[in-house]
């Protein structure tokens, strides 16, 4: 994964930009919240899950590592780890500090669901 698709992809959500965030993901791109158990798939549906987050929100990115892939970046509150076929991104965990239940926005999403 390169450092510049890491970047982008952490712009692109800053931005608020879905159709750009969507634009960086392989078609079964798979986005996974261990902590809440939550899965989501595909493009669309991964955008829709972080860019309709309620509020003013912003993420920091404090470090960035990345290689042929993985990248993996430390944030204010997470650490994401993505992975990277083809260019694309294929596949997005975030790690939060433990265990919590979904905000009540998520509940019925298309293709959320939870994996216990």
């Amino acid at each position: 994964m390169s450092r510049a698709l890491l970047e982008a992809d952490f712009a692109a959500l800053n931005a608020r930009d879905g159709e750009g965030f969507a634009a960086l993901f392989t078609p079964d791109v798979r986005y996974e919240v261990p902590q809440t158990g939550e899965v989501v798939g595909g493009p669309v549906n991964v955008a829709a899950f972080d860019h309709k987050c309620p509020g003013e929100w912003s993420i920091e990115v404090r470090r960035a590592l990345a290689d042929e892939v993985l990248g993996l970046a430390e944030t204010q509150r997470a650490v994401v780890v993505h992975e990277d076929r083809d260019g694309l991104i294929s596949r997005i965990t975030d790690c939060w500090p433990g265990p919590y239940d979904p905000p009540a926005f998520r509940a019925g999403w298309p293709e959320t669901r939870r994996e216990e």
